[in-house]
């Protein structure tokens, strides 16, 4: 398959990037490459604006795999235990660390579906794969922004393998580890 990558890489990390994408062409695969916010409506319509040009009006989407990493690993209260060292015991997760957390690695995932099947984008037997974690069923300290955020994923996915198979679009969460 030829490849879309959306990532949000630092410019000073660009030259370690870069090669490996490269080594990807010379395989003989088409790589289109965006380093932009995957988060912003702007940055998603530039992405399947261009993605609709370079396939072609009957070039199709055959899987996508979402991957957005962002994350607030805040806690919620202060630690008192030995590890407390290793936290930030004065900054706490606020509603806007969880309002971002649980777009970008919740509902984040719908909108680029709901975009992609808009634009008539998906192949008939299309695949939506997204990751979770063991933090969405299992606490651990500083991972409760995560954890709600995996829980919305873990639903929307639910919702989009039954809402969107009559059209041929699966939808899979993978736990990878």
């Amino acid at each position: 398959m030829n490849l879309c990558i959306v990532h949000r890489v630092r410019r000073g990390a660009m030259p370690r990037v870069t090669p490996e994408f490269e080594k990807l062409k010379t395989a003989g695969i088409r790589v289109l490459t965006f380093n932009l916010d995957a988060l912003t409506d702007a940055g998603r319509k530039q992405v399947l604006d261009c993605l609709f040009t370079e396939m072609g009006a009957s070039g199709k989407v055959r899987m996508v795999l979402h991957s957005v990493a962002f994350g607030n690993l805040k806690l919620l209260a202060p630690c008192l235990s030995p590890e407390a060292a290793l936290y930030d015991n004065e900054r706490f997760l606020e509603a806007e660390d969880f309002a971002r957390t649980i777009h970008a690695m919740g509902y984040n995932l719908v909108e680029w579906v709901r975009d992609l099947f808009s634009r008539k984008l998906f192949a008939p037997d299309a695949r939506v794969i997204s990751l979770t974690s063991e933090g969405g069923r299992k606490a651990w300290r500083g991972y409760a922004a995560v954890a709600a955020a995996k829980a919305v994923l873990e639903a929307a996915a639910r919702a989009m393998a039954l809402e969107f198979a009559p059209y041929g679009i699966r939808s899979n969460v993978i736990q990878a580890g």
